[in-house]
This record gives structure tokens, C-alpha cells and sequence, in this order.
């Protein structure tokens, strides 16, 4: 299992165990509006003529109910945007001269390299989880500020495939090309984009392990990023998971992440 970033010596923070993925992303009929006019036709993702996303079932039941497609799709969309994710982080510390995670065969895009099979297991069997860690040694870093460069590679990464997905989608749809009138093309766009969104989102809360906690401390007056560090590093992982409890239980915490990776679409749409 890979050691939360929490337990880390300070010399060589970890990313990954904070890659949370939440099944309950919200796929509504939606129009993708752009300058004033819809630009790809309304669509609604269905599994047994119910929405995945508005029922809320997570990944067992569409096993138990004989949804094996729908699973497939959304396996494969969250192990390939935790890899991208996991390999932006590799890759931006390389980049800026620490070959950590490249030693330990980090830099690349293998998910057998990133994926843990427990953290895997939970995002099926509970609707969240994490991959491997991916380890830097910050004294290595040109800058003292490349850290946050590191820590916000990852979420980028996750943004970048966000808005391919969507685009190649709307722009299969404009084009009135047959493959992307199939529920298959649009089922995998639509779920991957929306769920690197909230790969993004999630990871820039700066709580507890989450990316955005080597960002932030960077944004702050150094006095307020000392200050914060000390009061993230006492209480930021107890806050963080009593989120996660909260969440689980019904509170609609989570439901603003998945307004504001909606609210994203039309910002990222090209055509």
C-alpha cells in the first residue's frame, strides 16, 4: 500500500494517494453552450434506461446488475486519467531537475507503473481511492517554488485531457461523423471528460495530502504559508476525511465539484 503524503519526511513528498475519484459525477441532459448557441446536441448517458450519475450507484452495483459495458467505460477513464495524472507529476519534476520518480520508474505511461490495486479496489467497491504516489526530493527542484509546479502538474495534466475529450466529442458531433453518433464514443468522451474535472478540482482542495496543499503556501505571504503548513499538517487530514465521511453519509458536499466541473465545459469548449 502507498504511504500517505502525510507520513512523508519533508525531503521527499509524495502525490497520488491524494488522486481521489468519486463515482457520483453528475452526467445531466446537457447542451454545451458556446457563445450563445448550443453547439453539440443534447445528450443523456443511460444505463438500463436510468442516468449512472442521478441514480448514484457505484461500480459493484453495475457489476450486479449486469451493466459490464457502462463498468468498462468508467474503469478504463479512471485508470487512464490517474495515470496522465500521476505522470504529469513525474514529468514536471524531471523537468525541472529531479529524476526521483524517473529512477523509480515513475516517467512513464504504463498504469501498472501508477495504479494501486488496492486504491483501485476501493474506487469499485466504495466509489473512491488513489494511485501510487509519486515521489520527488525537493532540494533537487532549480526553485524553491517548483514544488508547487510539481504538485499542480498533476490537476493540469487532468484539465488537458478534460478538454480533449470534450472538444473531440463536440467536434465528432458537429461533423456528423457515424462514429460519433454511436452511445459509445459519447458514454467514454463524456464520462472521461468529466471525470478528469473532478480529478482537478478535487486534488486543488488544499487539504491534508491533496495537491493543493504544496500550492497554496506558495500563493500566501510567507508568514500565512508557514502558519498554514503548520495548522494543515495538525488537522488537514482529519478535516479531509471527515469530508470524505460526510460525502458518503449524503451531505452534498461533493455536489459543488460536480456543479463547478459542469460550469467548466463551456470554458474548455473549442468548437
Amino acid at each position: 500500500m502507498a504511504e500517505p503524503p502525510l507520513f512523508t519526511a519533508p525531503a521527499a513528498p509524495r502525490f497520488g494517494a491524494d488522486d481521489v475519484v468519486f463515482d457520483s459525477v453528475t452526467v445531466r441532459e446537457w447542451g454545451i453552450r458556446k457563445f450563445g448557441r448550443t453547439v453539440v446536441a443534447r445528450t443523456r448517458i443511460k444505463c438500463s434506461d436510468r442516468s449512472y450519475f442521478a441514480e448514484r450507484k457505484n461500480m459493484l452495483e453495475l457489476l450486479t446488475q449486469g451493466e459490464y459495458a457502462l463498468f468498462m467505460v468508467i474503469l478504463f477513464a479512471i485508470i487512464f486519467s490517474l495515470t496522465f495524472h500521476e505522470f504529469g507529476h513525474a514529468l514536471v519534476a524531471k523537468l525541472y531537475g529531479d529524476d526521483t520518480a524517473q529512477r523509480l520508474g515513475r516517467l512513464t505511461l504504463n498504469p501498472i507503473s501508477h495504479i494501486d490495486p488496492l486504491g483501485l479496489l476501493m474506487v469499485v467497491m466504495v466509489g473512491f481511492g488513489y494511485a501510487k504516489p509519486v515521489p520527488f526530493t525537493a532540494h533537487n527542484l532549480r526553485y524553491p517554488w517548483a514544488s508547487a509546479l510539481v504538485a499542480f502538474a498533476g490537476p493540469f495534466m487532468n484539465l488537458v485531457l478534460a478538454a480533449l475529450a470534450i472538444n473531440l466529442y463536440v467536434w465528432g458531433a458537429n461533423s456528423g461523423l457515424e462514429f460519433f453518433q454511436g452511445p459509445g464514443p459519447a458514454t467514454l468522451l463524456i464520462y472521461l471528460a468529466h471525470i478528469n474535472l473532478l480529478l482537478m478540482l478535487f486534488n486543488l482542495i488544499p487539504l491534508g495530502p491533496l495537491d493543493g496543499h504544496h500550492i497554496l503556501p506558495h500563493l500566501l505571504p510567507p508568514s500565512l504559508g508557514r502558519r498554514y503548513l503548520e495548522l494543515n499538517a495538525r488537522y488537514g487530514v482529519g478535516v479531509f476525511l471527515v469530508l470524505i465521511v460526510l460525502s458518503v453519509m449524503g451531505v452534498p458536499i461533493f455536489r459543488t465539484l460536480m456543479d463547478l466541473s459542469a460550469g467548466i465545459i463551456p470554458l474548455i469548449t473549442l468548437f
